[in-house]
C-alpha cells in the first residue's frame, strides 16, 4: 500500500492528502469495474439469446419447408391416386396394393 503514494514519509508519520484518499479511489475504482463488468455480461447474453433466436428461426423455417414438400408430395399421390380409381384400373391398384404388402414385410 505504501507504493501505491510516492508523496508518504515514513520519517514524519503524516499521511499526505492523496495518500487517504487512496482507499476511496480504490473502492470507487472497484465499484465501476464491477459495473462495466456485469455490463459485459448482461451484452454478452444479450448477444448469445439473440443468436439462439436467429438460430431457432432458421431451424423452424427449415422444418416448415420440409413439412410443406412432404404435405406437398402426399397431396400429388393422392391425386394420382384418385385419378387411377376414376379410370378404374384395377391392375394398378392390385400392383400398388403388393407394393405396400413387400414394404411393410
Amino acid at each position: 500500500m505504501n507504493n501505491a503514494c510516492t508523496l508518504y514519509r515514513k520519517d514524519t508519520k503524516k499521511n499526505c492528502k492523496q495518500h487517504k484518499e487512496w482507499p476511496q479511489v480504490e473502492t470507487k475504482f472497484t465499484e465501476e469495474f464491477t459495473r462495466l463488468l456485469v455490463m459485459k455480461q448482461e451484452k454478452n447474453q444479450h448477444e448469445n439469446h439473440k443468436q439462439a433466436m436467429t438460430n431457432l428461426h432458421c431451424n423452424k423455417d427449415v422444418q416448415m419447408q420440409a413439412l410443406t414438400n412432404l404435405l406437398k408430395d402426399h397431396h400429388h399421390r393422392y391425386q394420382h391416386w384418385r385419378k387411377m380409381i376414376k379410370l378404374q384400373k384395377p391392375s394398378f391398384l392390385w400392383s400398388q396394393h403388393t407394393k405396400r404388402r413387400n414394404v411393410n414385410h
